[in-house]
């Protein structure tokens, strides 16, 4: 077991990484040709537009493995980087460019292996027709899962297993009574693995500062209770599943994670261009497939758990979940 010390030494200098990553891509985007302004007036909710920024961290604390290995433990941190680059297009149809960063780190007690340090890094096309009588938005991304000695070496160390496109189209119709139906299809590792599923269900607007979506896979109610506060609340599959190579076992396979999440956040404008997010969630119907160092492969199902998270938003950023990367 790992000594409060060397895990606390660990976690600084993943603090420390994350936000040099998250502050130089900033200052990146801010020299950008098309730097935005934002009205006085305007929500902390507000629509996205590049260029922006979200980082956040999430915190899942120690859950038991339900079957072997008994008595076995398992923490999660993650740490994400979302970001809008640039935006090109006309009334009719607008793209943007952007970048989405997560890494995952799953901290094991009881287990016969190491900690898994995991990467996902995807570069978004996303695209909308906002004007029509069916409202069309998704997005492309392709992106690497991969673990970390692939990911620090990657061209060199990468292959095709590493590499994936994800992406979701959607559809929505024109408003009638307050709603609106939605319906459409995705292509991501939310479930624990690559699948196509179908995105259906309806978006209920009684008011500008209330949003109602039931869908499947991924539901959500947005709540503006002041033009600077404002109550999201979410219900969303946040599996994923990346290819591992194994230095010890000299080999390679698939590190699935599968999960739900009911997830609620606290919104807050600190300033035009500053928000800041905080957020309590349940993740349920926890799975894990994955070797350990022996060889012996783990496929368990794990305790719910609380967690918790927060992150901040600069421009006007959506807040990013999941591997839904269009807001």
């Amino acid at each position: 077991m790992m000594s409060p010390a060397r895990l606390l030494k660990r976690r600084s200098v993943a603090h420390k990484r994350f936000g040099a990553a998250a502050y130089w891509l900033w200052v990146l985007m801010s020299l950008g040709p098309c730097r935005a302004a934002m009205a006085d007036d305007e929500s902390v909710l507000a629509v996205s537009q590049p260029p922006y920024l979200a980082v956040s961290s999430t915190s899942v604390p120690n859950a038991s493995f339900e079957s072997p290995p008994s008595g076995s433990e398992i923490e999660t941190a993650e740490f994400r980087v979302s970001a809008g680059i640039f935006r090109f297009g006309d009334d009719a149809v607008n793209v943007d460019l952007g970048l989405d960063y997560q890494y995952t780190r799953y901290q094991y007690d009881g287990i016969n292996g190491r900690n898994r340090d995991l990467h996902w890094l995807q570069l978004p096309v996303g695209f909308a027709t906002p004007a029509g009588r069916w409202q069309i938005s998704g997005f492309v991304a392709p992106g690497v899962f991969t673990s970390s000695n692939v990911f620090q070496d990657l061209f060199d160390e990468g292959s095709s297993d590493d590499f994936s496109v994800t992406g979701r189209l959607e559809a929505l119709s024109a408003m009638k009574n307050s709603m609106q139906w939605l319906a459409g299809v995705a292509y991501d590792r939310s479930f624990g693995e690559p699948n196509v599923f179908p995105v259906a269900g309806v978006v209920y607007r009684p008011s500008d500062d209330l949003r109602l979506r039931i869908a499947f896979p991924d539901s959500e109610i947005r709540y503006r209770a002041t033009p600077r506060q404002a109550w999201t609340g979410r219900v969303f599959p946040a599996g994923s599943e990346w290819h591992v190579v194994s230095d010890e076992l000299g080999t390679d396979f698939d590190y699935s994670a599968e999960a739900w999440r009911a997830q609620a956040w606290w919104s807050y404008r600190l300033s035009l261009k500053l928000s800041l997010d905080l957020s309590l969630g349940y993740e349920f119907g926890r799975h894990f497939d994955f070797i350990d160092d022996t060889g012996a492969r783990i496929n368990a199902d794990v305790d719910d758990q609380f967690f918790f998270a927060f992150g901040l938003r600069f421009g006007r950023a959506p807040i990013p979940y999941g591997q839904q990367l269009n807001p």
